[in-house]
């Protein structure tokens, strides 16, 4: 199993208490991997549509809290080099703009 995904102790408190919040993730991509690909069309199918930053190498999915740690487990549980880069909430990205 890969482990790369994990979220620290102080965030996973905040997204365990609030599953009605969403939180973005941005997991690094690995373009040329066939097997994320299809990772991540499975992720789309259960968690919802995502968007990809090339330059970056990330995907983006905005996931509701009481999903989150699913969804981390899932992308540990594959059998790719994907993994969680960063985890925010929609309040933390909005604040950010200003």
């Amino acid at each position: 199993m890969n482990n790369k995904s994990a979220l620290d102790p102080e965030y996973e408190k905040i997204v365990k208490d609030n599953p009605g919040k969403k939180f973005v993730l941005y997991l690094r991509r690995h373009f040329l991997d066939e097997r994320e690909k299809i990772l991540l069309n499975e992720l789309a199918i259960i968690y919802g549509e995502y968007k990809e930053i090339p330059k970056e190498r990330l995907a983006i999915f905005i996931v509701l809290g009481s999903k989150v740690r699913e969804f981390i487990e899932k992308l540990s549980a594959s059998d790719t080099d994907l993994y969680l880069s960063f985890i925010q909430s929609t309040d933390e990205l909005t604040k950010n703009k200003i």
